[in-house]
């Protein structure tokens, strides 16, 4: 129950206290994370073609990680801010 989980974890009110920062704060954060994968897409990676292929996967898995945030971003926004106007 949710009474059982805050009596484990009784700083976990610490977000509900400050949510609006902390979801200003991180999504600054993703949208720099957009800004600096962007800016660093046409940089070269090394002329070793083992290396080239393993920069290759990285810059792919960095943008899955990034897109992914976004996504937890936005439920989590909906979810905080505007399911209480949408449901009730």
């Amino acid at each position: 129950t949710l009474a059982g989980f805050i009596s484990m974890f009784p700083s976990i009110t610490f977000i509900s206290n400050y949510k609006e920062s902390i979801f200003v704060i991180s999504g600054i954060l993703i949208i720099l994370g957009f800004f600096f994968q962007i800016r660093s897409r046409n940089i070269s990676c090394p002329t070793d073609q083992f290396k080239a292929d393993l920069c290759n996967k990285l810059r792919k898995i960095s943008w899955i990680m990034l897109i992914f945030s976004l996504v937890i971003y936005v439920v989590g926004f909906f979810f905080a801010f505007l399911a209480i106007s949408v449901f009730y």
